[in-house]
């Protein structure tokens, strides 16, 4: 059998390296070079989102509410602008896809989403700052779905409100955020044919609080290039991540 040692020694020493000097980016010298960081005025966003919430509907032609999981896929690009450096505006635009199989099989390819929003933020101390984010995200898909086991067109339009309060660190190049999120759905499904007549149902949220946690990465020094990946929990199940590009 071949010796593979010292071609795994030499892995190894190349790995310490590596760590070596990722760390030494955090060390005196790397720290003065990543604290001169700057946010740009305007930046792009783009990213990739899966959510999964609890819905529930109702309406005149339901004897009871009905209860769902509407999961949705996400491709955003978000394009936000500084004003002053404790405003934030933004504008969303992207694409997604929603299936809500209790809802007769809903099961929708991806179609357009849009919105915006506005962040507050200030500095509570040294390297740690306290935001406030409030955002409006509108979809609408259309699929065909099965009532009565009959084909129908449905159509299902979702307003999506969400406000956060949170708090980033920024003591190191790293950047992890917290907070406490509350978030509203107000959406209407329209079924072409439910019973051989038209109808329409009410969408709504099943849970409004939940909280929220993340971390921003800068892929060069001049912090122009940062990655991020995000979790929500409890009023809704998402996980995100992509880049945030200075221009």
């Amino acid at each position: 059998m071949r010796d593979t040692r010292p071609e795994w020694t030499g892995r190894c020493w190349l790995l310490v390296g590596v760590l070596v000097l990722g760390i030494g980016g955090f060390g005196p010298l790397g720290q003065q070079a990543w604290a001169q960081q700057r946010e740009s005025p305007l930046s792009l966003t783009v990213e990739g989102e899966f959510t999964s919430r609890n819905v529930e509907e109702h309406g005149p032609a339901l004897p009871y509410n009905v209860s769902g999981t509407a999961d949705s896929g996400r491709l955003l690009a978000t394009l936000a602008f500084k004003p002053i450096p404790q405003v934030t505006l933004y504008g969303v635009g992207g694409g997604a896809d929603l299936q809500i199989d209790e809802f007769d099989g809903y099961s929708a390819n991806m179609d357009g989403i849009y919105g915006g929003g506005l962040t507050l933020s200030t500095d509570i101390m040294r390297g740690t700052m306290l935001f406030i984010d409030g955002r409006y995200l509108r979809s609408a898909t259309e699929a065909t779905s099965y009532p009565f086991n009959v084909p129908s067109q449905e159509k299902i339009t979702l307003n999506e409100y969400r406000a956060r309060i949170g708090i980033r660190d920024r003591h190191f190049a790293v950047s992890p955020y917290g907070g406490i999120q509350v978030s509203f759905v107000r959406g209407e499904d329209h079924v072409n044919n439910y019973g051989g007549s038209p109808a329409s149902f009410d969408v709504e949220e099943q849970d409004t609080v939940g909280i929220f946690g993340g971390v921003t990465i800068p892929l060069d020094p001049r912090g122009r290039v940062r990655f991020f990946t995000e979790f929500d929990l409890f009023d809704e199940y998402a996980i995100k991540g992509g880049l945030i590009l200075g221009l």
